[in-house]
């Protein structure tokens, strides 16, 4: 049977009206469609993502098992925006309540595709019954209607909706976590009336199969707060306003911190219907009726999700007693002591337990370890674990996830040291400008019983790759700690009668040493003459530092080609002299004098200060910390308190105090 030759339904309004009125996201289309295969009495909704090689989406696909769409109904379904057919009838033939009354939900499919197209199996007495429609974004008041023709009697009522050259938009439909967004707002309706199942790509979404929980809570004006509770993902990101029914009809941001609960919250209210049709719920949060509502609402989930939240620690509290890994043992009569002691601990653990799953499902000694770890670090410090907690808890799910690969190649204790190592550093350099450059410093501050032997400390500022070879001796004694650090296989010449070199006043302050990255036989000195703050850098100063370096060359012992000498006066202030001198064309900046063996350089502390915070400026931006000079100077007062006050110390007692602590903090009693 034939009704009707095939046809166009002229809707009459402006083309453009009908594009304002199909506009919205792609997921709130596919919502439209879902609702409106639910009104027609589905029990299986199946949205399917047609996509090529390339990951490109072609094709949108709805199918249902509905009843379909009677051909007579056509007509006025698709003709007319501002009716539908469904206002006649409150239920659908499932005893469902009916979502859709303003007859546009079927127009916001054009903001999928360019082309949509109905093809629909309906039942007409005892003979089944299929035709088309089809719409397109080029000409949207003109819907062309096929014939309707005779199926087998074999044939299953329901339609499919099918969208062809996707918009752009559309693409985002194949995001991770659609699913979970397109098919939240059936939440509720599918629990209160059974017997739907939502497919994504073949994926089902059956309620009752994932639906572990329900708490109600009852709201002001007779409305009820809703709380689902699923065994698995579902999305929680908003909270759906809903009619008396059930049926979701606008969803704003949930504003309450879920945590891990897998949860969908509704409030249904016997008003939300005519919120909807006044258009009260596009501005909810602007309406004061409706923004009171929502207040409430969300007040009482945080008290719902907070008493979720204790429930589920008290029970896994138990499995932990239950199990043995609890590192407390049941008390025979009540300590308060000890309870508040537990009572603090339970917090803790629980909350590590939030973002370390194996305290949840782990293997039971992993678990028994990491509780005993857990109450001896609060025993012992509990405002560092307190600290060190709060931060790791507070990362974002990437880093606390890229924090956990890292903890698999090296260990925390490992991060820790090297974090410290960045930050003390940081810190003594400020420390370093502020006795170099603060006036008051400056006026006090001694070159050889303070500033020097704090470099023999932090020798690092000069670089990390220099071990200091020498402190403050003749050269007789450089020249020996120079042989010595590059072995008998390096050095030539005869090491006793060094007096010729050696004089009261050729004592360099520091000599460092180090192998050439470059290569392992190559070998570098560097020699450092220090001068006070205050101190004017002059010719005499300079011909100091020239004499040292002109005396090495001159030496036979000195005289190897597999050694490099870098001499380097270092102060504050230049006079014009040493102004002139350190700017020669044919040298480099700072430099005096350079042939291939040695080289001789004036440097300030302003330079130095510079060049080691930028070895260290990655460091310090990756780990989004500030150099403090003020920690800088807490940890030179004490490491070092027998330098920073009076008038410092001498060689002899600095040596013999580093020693008496670096024994001490090998000590067991230390540790």
């Amino acid at each position: 049977m034939t009704v009707g030759a095939p046809r166009e339904i002229q809707i009459s309004t402006a083309p453009d009206h009908v594009l304002r009125l199909a506009e919205c996201r792609p997921i709130d289309a596919i919502q439209e469609l879902i609702w409106n295969a639910l009104d027609a009495g589905a029990s299986e909704v199946r949205v399917e993502l047609d996509t090529n090689a390339a990951g490109v989406l072609r094709e949108i696909r709805i199918n249902d098992n509905g009843t379909g769409i009677p051909y007579q109904s056509a007509t006025a379904g698709f003709g007319t925006i501002g009716g539908s057919l469904k206002r006649a009838a409150p239920k659908s033939n499932m005893s469902r309540p009916i979502h859709g009354k303003e007859g546009k939900g079927r127009l916001r499919a054009l903001s999928l595709g360019r082309k949509v197209t109905w093809k629909t199996v309906y039942a007409e007495g005892s003979t089944m019954h299929e035709y088309g429609l089809e719409i397109r974004r080029d000409a949207p008041t003109a819907i062309r209607l096929s014939d309707a023709t005779p199926q087998k009697s074999t044939a299953k009522t329901g339609t499919t909706v099918i969208v062809t050259d996707p918009l752009p938009k559309a693409d985002s439909l194949d995001a991770a976590g659609q699913s979970e967004e397109a098919f939240r707002a059936f939440a509720l309706y599918i629990k209160l009336y059974g017997g739907v199942t939502l497919f994504w790509n073949d994926k089902p979404y059956d309620v009752n199969k994932l639906l572990v929980g329900e708490e109600k809570a009852e709201l002001s004006s007779g409305a009820i707060l809703r709380v689902l509770y699923w065994s698995e993902q579902v999305g929680v990101s908003h909270l759906h306003l809903c009619n008396e029914a059930g049926i979701a009809l606008h969803e704003i941001p949930l504003g309450v911190d879920a945590r891990d609960l897998n949860l969908t919250a509704c409030v249904c209210s016997t008003k939300a219907s005519e919120w909807k049709e006044t258009g009260q719920l596009a501005l909810s949060e602007l309406d004061s009726g409706i923004a009171l509502l929502i207040s409430t609402a969300r007040a009482r989930l945080r008290e719902v999700i907070a008493k979720k939240l204790e429930d589920q620690g008290e029970d896994l509290v138990q499995q932990w007693k239950s199990e043995g890994t609890y590192p407390f043992s049941e008390p025979e009569e009540s300590d308060r002591g000890k309870d508040v002691e537990r009572t603090t601990f339970n917090k803790i653990a629980l909350k590590i337990a939030e973002h370390h799953q194996p305290l949840v499902s782990g293997p039971p000694e992993s678990r028994k370890l990491t509780l005993s770890l857990v109450r001896q670090a609060l025993e012992s410090n509990p405002s560092s674990l307190m600290i060190v907690l709060d931060e790791v808890l507070k990362l974002p799910k990437e880093e606390l996830e890229e924090f956990s690969r890292l903890l698999k190649r090296t260990k925390l204790s490992a991060l820790i040291s090297a974090t410290r190592l960045v930050v003390d550093r940081l810190d003594t350099i400020q420390a370093f400008s502020h006795i170099v450059f603060d006036d008051e410093w400056k006026k006090k501050l001694l070159e050889r019983t303070q500033l020097h032997r704090l470099l023999v400390h932090e020798a690092w500022v000069f670089g990390e790759e220099f071990s200091l070879l020498a402190d403050d001796e003749d050269l007789e004694a450089a020249l020996q700690a120079h042989l010595e650090f590059l072995g008998n296989d390096v050095v030539t010449g005869d090491v006793e009668n060094a007096s010729s070199i050696d004089d009261e006043q050729k004592i360099p302050d520091l000599l460092f040493g180090m192998r050439a990255k470059r290569s392992y036989d190559l070998f570098e000195h560097l020699v450092v003459e220090l001068k006070r703050p205050k101190c004017l850098l002059t010719q005499k100063e300079l011909s100091q530092i020239q004499d040292y370096a002109f005396r090495v060359a001159s030496d036979s012992r000195f005289n190897t080609q597999k050694v490099k000498w870098r001499f380097v006066l270092l102060g504050t202030r230049l006079d014009g002299f040493v102004e002139t001198m350190v700017k020669q064309t044919q040298f480099p900046a700072g430099c005096v004098f350079q042939n291939d063996r040695i080289s001789i350089w004036v440097q300030t502390w302003s330079d130095l200060i510079n060049e080691a915070k930028s070895r260290y400026e990655f460091f310090r931006e990756k780990l989004a910390v500030k150099a403090s000079t003020e920690a800088g100077m807490e940890n030179f007062t004490n490491d070092y308190p027998h330098l920073m006050k009076d008038r410092g110390s001498s060689k002899k007692k600095d040596l013999a105090i580093s020693a008496l602590k670096r024994k001490r903090n090998r000590s067991p009693d230390a540790r």
